[in-house]
């Protein structure tokens, strides 16, 4: 049998190529019920325009043929349209919460809607070191977090939907309430969702993290439920919100002082296994911020695990690049059990997500 060749058409949709593949056939009547099921949520007249391209999807999928699909691209499918939306800010143009209802379809790649704009503060995190990738970085790793994914169409054009904090509280946001609203969404279900922060802060000061990157997180995630007198009125008041089947919450840590010119010489200094527990006794007190520069700067292998054996949560904090520096001191075998104890965290998932 030829393979099927689906190929991007410009505008991320899809286009097959071979008419005759059974997984082509098997796909489209996949995308043909989902399609069907998007039309209980429009009015009656968009309806009249779906249900026209739907009837010639439906018939060409039970013919077996799908020839007609190879005329042109098919629309892909995808978050649809007729969801609900709130915002609330805290002043500042800053980011405080955001309420969505009805989200149902097919979820979006990795970086859809990846943010275009600039939040309050951001260019001070980004001078100071603190943002991911800085040259100068203070290893606090300050990515532009949405507070509705951009993979269930959450905006990366709007400050109102985006607030600055660490990639790897990015990550654990989208491993978790994330994650459980994209499955959901994928498996036919219609969601809402309501995501806020608060700050420690709220005074003018750029200079001032507290009232730049928010202290707490809480993501609540849950499915649409049918409403009184359905039958009725399912046109234009189809569904109700559940309960949360899924509630988040995380604090933020702030930016902080990154270590001394002094300090990075007395850590390049510690060598050899007698100088461990020096070096334990020198960073007892830094912050998770600080031990991520203190493992840049520890020149042999010995320190550096020795370091991450004493604060394993300091391997999430690091960059990408850091986190391969310190697996590549083992020895493959070893490395599936070494991430267990540092919770399984290699790299960031979705850091724009």
């Amino acid at each position: 049998m030829k393979a099927i060749d689906n190929q991007n058409v410009g505008d991320g949709s899809r286009q097959i190529t071979d008419g005759r593949g059974t997984a082509a056939i098997k796909d489209s009547r996949a995308e043909a019920k989902q399609a069907k099921m998007s039309l209980d949520i429009m009015s009656s007249s968009q309806q009249v325009k779906q249900a026209k391209a739907l009837n010639a999807l439906m018939n060409s999928v039970q013919s077996g043929s799908v020839s007609q699909l190879s005329q042109g691209p098919v629309a892909q499918l995808a978050i649809l349209n007729q969801y609900t939306k709130s915002y609330q800010t805290a002043g500042l143009g800053r980011a405080k919460s955001v309420e969505v209802k009805n989200l149902a379809g097919t979820t979006y790649g990795p970086g859809y809607h990846n943010p275009t704009v600039t939040v309050y503060g951001w260019d001070q995190l980004r001078n100071e070191g603190h943002t991911l990738g800085a040259p100068n970085s203070t290893h606090y790793n300050a990515v532009k977090m949405h507070l509705w994914s951009g993979r269930a169409d959450g905006p990366g054009n709007d400050k109102k939907n985006l607030v600055p904090g660490p990639a790897n509280v990015n990550s654990k946001m989208s491993a978790d309430p994330e994650a459980y609203l994209k499955n959901n969404i994928n498996q036919g279900n219609r969601m809402w969702l309501k995501t806020e922060v608060q700050y420690a802060q709220n005074t003018n000061d750029p200079t001032d993290y507290q009232n730049v990157v928010p202290n707490k997180i809480k993501m609540e995630v849950g499915k649409m439920k049918k409403g009184k007198n359905y039958a009725k009125i399912h046109h234009s008041a189809p569904f109700a919100t559940g309960p949360a089947t899924k509630t988040w919450t995380q604090d933020i840590w702030l930016p902080g002082d990154s270590i001394t010119h002094t300090q990075k010489n007395s850590i390049k200094n510690f060598s050899g296994k007698n100088q461990v527990d020096n070096m334990l006794a020198y960073v007892q007190n830094f912050s998770l911020q600080q031990l991520a520069a203190t493992y840049t700067n520890l020149r042999d292998s010995v320190h550096k695990k020795a370091l991450m054996e004493e604060y394993p949560d300091l391997f999430e904090h690091l960059g990408p690049a850091q986190q391969a520096n310190y697996l590549g001191l083992f020895a493959p075998g070893k490395i599936p059990d070494l991430l267990n104890n540092v919770h399984n965290m290699l790299g960031a998932k979705d850091i724009v997500a």
